[in-house]
């Protein structure tokens, strides 16, 4: 291939630079080619990423949801039991007929 450019050049030098000018065009072409392919990965990174945190996100939603239920479930059983301590320990009354009225 070099001698062959070698003889192009010696022999037609506009068909050299023509040469030299696809050659330059291919060289500029591959890369582009390169940067679009780097830019693609930049991008799929970054969709990642972004999916990730949206992942990272949602469990925090889920825990939080999780443990204000549990605080609900723990002050309703509270508060059950505070009733049922107030219903064993209801004052008793003493009646005109002398019986203990709850």
């Amino acid at each position: 291939m070099e001698w062959q450019q070698e003889q192009q050049q010696q022999h037609d030098p506009p068909a050299a630079a023509a040469l030299a000018w696809q050659q330059q065009q291919a060289a500029l072409a591959w890369q582009q080619e390169q940067a679009a392919l780097v830019w693609q990965q930049e991008q799929a990174a970054l969709a990642w990423q972004q999916e990730q945190a949206a992942l990272a996100w949602q469990q925090e939603q889920q825990q939080a949801a999780a443990a204000a239920l549990a605080w609900q479930q723990e002050q309703a059983a509270l508060a059950w039991q505070q009733e049922q301590q107030q219903a064993a320990v209801v004052p008793a009354s003493i009646d005109e007929g002398d019986q203990v009225v709850p």
